[in-house]
């Protein structure tokens, strides 16, 4: 059966039976039911973003979302990614370094710091230096240009290397020490210098200094010299960690003792050979133990107006208790022998 155009059902349920075919718009309001095995073929249902479309809703596209392009031509939809727009920050993900493998940053992409923190460490060889970045190369300096300034360089250990001929300094210069000599300090631009004093030899050889007297004593500073065992040496010398030279007074060799003026009472000691005794006053001279200072010989003399009393700490003078000395400019020598003193 087939219908001509027909007009417009308002509100009115109209029922067919068989085959309707339309040549033109066929316009529906209410309700069209129809029975058959074929009244609609090929529907298919519409999802999107999970939800499925309902029976009375219409599938649209938007103008699309971030970054995404939805254009139309001849009912055909296309959906892709927009490549004028920038990517938001917050859509980019944080790559491992190890993923950027290719490609170059803009300048702006990488900060001062990122460069400079290993400057140090920069290594630049001749050839890597060339004319374009406004240099002349190093092949076109000459050897004056960089001379003039070799005062001025200055050189960490790494930077000394085997291929210069020269040992690597395995790190700073340490356990520095100062030279002191004569009890001054070695200044920094002081160099040490040895001078031979009277003498004094000083010898050199590969970077050793010796310093020694050049002769010592010889058979021309004395007129003999005789071999001492040590209990000999012990007999004739108040102790035996002192050094003393030993003269014989019958051949003509000069002899030096120590002598010593007082003016009060005074306690003469080891140290001690002649004793002047000075003042106004009487003055009492003690002498040391005579037990203890065997063969010690000491000399007294009295230089002053007044009389001079000598008696000895252990031991008698002459087995006597004391020894007086009444005229100025009188003298007396005594000598132990291990119990007293004897005047000699």
């Amino acid at each position: 059966m087939s219908f001509k155009p027909i007009p417009t059902l308002d509100g009115t349920q109209a029922n067919f039976t068989g085959n309707i075919t339309s040549a033109g718009n066929l316009t529906v309001e209410g309700n069209i039911t129809m029975s058959g095995s074929d009244v609609l073929t090929g529907v298919r249902t519409v999802t999107a973003g999970g939800n499925t479309l309902g029976a009375g809703e219409t599938l649209a596209f938007g103008v699309g979302g971030d970054n995404i392009k939805v254009t139309e031509s001849a009912g055909a939809v296309t959906i892709a990614v927009d490549g004028s727009a920038e990517l938001p920050t917050e859509t980019i993900p944080n790559l491992a370094t190890s993923k950027i493998n290719s490609g170059t940053f803009a300048n702006a992409r990488i900060s001062e710091s990122n460069v400079t923190q290993h400057q140090a460490a920069l290594t630049l060889a001749s050839g890597q230096i060339t004319g374009a970045l406004g240099y002349t190369p190093l092949s076109g300096v000459s050897e004056s240009n960089v001379t003039q300034h070799q005062a001025a360089l200055t050189l960490v250990s790494g930077q000394i290397t085997g291929a210069l001929g020269y040992t690597p300094l395995s790190g700073a210069l340490s356990s520095v020490r100062t030279v002191t000599a004569g009890g001054n300090t070695l200044g920094a631009s002081e160099t040490l210098a040895f001078t031979e004093g009277s003498n004094i030899q000083i010898t050199e050889s590969a970077g050793a200094v010796t310093i020694a007297s050049p002769s010592g004593v010889t058979s021309s500073d004395v007129d003999s010299i005789v071999k001492l065992t040590q209990a000999e040496y012990d007999a004739i010398t108040p102790d035996s960690n002192t050094l003393y030279f030993i003269s014989d007074e019958s051949i003509n060799s000069p002899v030096v003792n120590p002598i010593k003026t007082v003016t009060s009472n005074y306690t003469i000691t080891d140290t001690d050979h002649t004793v002047l005794v000075s003042g106004s006053a009487s003055t009492n001279i003690t002498l040391p133990s005579a037990v203890n200072n065997s063969n010690y010989v000491y000399n007294i003399k009295n230089i002053t107006t007044g009389a001079v009393a000598i008696s000895g700490a252990v031991g008698l003078i002459d087995l006597t208790g004391s020894l007086i000395i009444n005229s100025k400019f009188e003298s007396v020598t005594v000598q132990s022998d291990g119990s007293n003193w004897y005047i000699i």
